[in-house]
């Protein structure tokens, strides 16, 4: 049973082939006491009785279902997912949106990672799908969400996937309640300040971590693993971030080398772009990432490695990509260098990056040092340290360029 407060979710699927588990899904969250719109993103002829049906969907986007048949299943998932997208954002800035859930097999991930990044951080998404087996950094993007993977393939009702969707409504069903009657927090005294870290760069994150919770501020430290920075760069857009010590900057070195950890081409750009003031530093430009030994290109035969653990190896960055990360890191703290400070950990870049270490090496750490101040914007303010990054002194060090970078909008 609902009632007129009770929570809306938004269910997403495609009901010409899915009907038997949506319509199941969607009964158990009216009993769960949520109001239920369904959208309906099938693209076989069929008739829809979804709140927005598929005629519906291709009409915003300026086109029909015969067209969108007619171009193939790839563009009429885009088609769709585009418009899927824009509905759900609708709903959303109606107040007619509490959770969004989406069920089915790769395209039900292809749609939910089209609406996903447009929901707002806090906005329940979940996602139940064959494809959570896989690597799911596309679908997600940087956003929150829950994902479920249904065991078996969402056909028909069979006893698995009924238990599964039971799940899936329940989680569905409470988050949506809670995101109903949420109450706002109070702002931190010291505002929000985002960090980065790797296990390498820890030590130092956590001495500074400590000093800015120590003067009020609230600390969020994203993990630099590729989704991690691609979410902190799309908190920093939505408003929630008042300052980034960014110490880990590493996916950049994934980026420039072609590592499995990167956070895609905006990393370091979102606090610039806005106008968050932020300090950084090239913690961990050190490391190139990858999977297991076997999983290294053989184009880096001969260089040097190292064994993180048996599913991640580390590689070291040669000077080379050292220069090319030193102009990237010039030219997007450029964007914004009123707010930027760059502090240089000259005594190395990481753990792994010191006298006795196996990716000990000034002279590519020299490399970037030589490339960035030669491309840097003069008004950057640059701090040169004889520290290593993870030296407790160094750690002070960037919180009081914080606040000095803080203090000077």
């Amino acid at each position: 049973m609902t009632g007129p407060s009770a929570p809306t979710v938004v269910v997403a699927g495609a009901f010409d082939t899915k009907r038997e588990a949506l319509d199941l899904l969607c009964a158990r969250l009216r009993e769960l006491g949520c109001a239920v719109h369904r959208v309906d993103f099938g693209v076989a002829d069929h008739a829809s009785d979804a709140e927005t049906t598929p005629e519906r969907l291709a009409a915003a986007t300026g086109t029909t279902m015969e067209a969108v048949r007619a171009s193939g299943r790839a563009s009429a998932l885009d088609t769709m997912g585009t418009a899927v997208a824009a509905e759900v954002e609708r709903l959303h800035g109606a107040g007619s949106l509490d959770a969004f859930v989406a069920i089915g097999g790769s395209g039900a991930g292809t749609v939910f990672g089209a609406v996903a990044p447009r929901l707002p951080f806090g906005v329940p998404k979940v996602l139940t799908s064959t494809i959570v087996a896989g690597d799911t950094r596309g679908y997600l993007q940087g956003t929150d969400a829950v994902l479920v993977y249904p065991v078996v393939d969402v056909e028909g009702t069979n006893g698995v996937l009924r238990d599964v969707l039971g799940r899936t409504a329940a989680t569905a069903a409470a988050l949506a309640h809670a995101h109903r009657t949420r109450e706002p927090a109070p702002d931190p005294v010291g505002g929000h300040v985002a960090m980065t870290m790797f296990g390498i760069t820890t030590r130092c994150v956590s001495a500074a971590r400590e000093r800015l919770e120590t003067g009020g501020a609230e600390v969020s430290v994203f993990h630099a693993n590729g989704t991690g920075g691609a979410t902190l760069e799309r908190l920093v857009s939505e408003g929630r971030v008042d300052a980034v010590l960014d110490v880990t900057t590493t996916e950049l070195a994934d980026l420039v080398a072609g590592g499995t950890l990167s956070a895609g081409p905006d990393r370091l750009t979102a606090a610039a772009r806005h106008g968050v003031p932020q300090v950084v530093v090239p913690g961990a430009l050190d490391t190139v990432n990858f999977g297991a030994p076997a999983t290294v290109p053989e184009r880096f035969a001969g260089r040097v490695l190292h064994r993180h653990n048996e599913h991640v190896t580390l590689m070291r960055s040669d000077a080379a990509e050292n220069r090319r990360l030193g102009e990237l890191v010039a030219e997007r703290v450029g964007l914004a260098p009123s707010s930027s400070t760059v502090v240089l950990p000259m005594g190395g870049f990481s753990e792994l990056d010191a006298p006795g270490m196996p990716f000990w090496s000034p002279e590519a750490d020299a490399a970037f040092r030589e490339a960035f101040l030669s491309h840097v914007d003069p008004a950057v303010r640059v701090v040169e340290s004889t520290d290593h990054v993870d030296d407790p002194a160094f750690a002070a060090l960037l919180v009081a360029e914080l606040d000095a970078v803080r203090d000077r909008r």
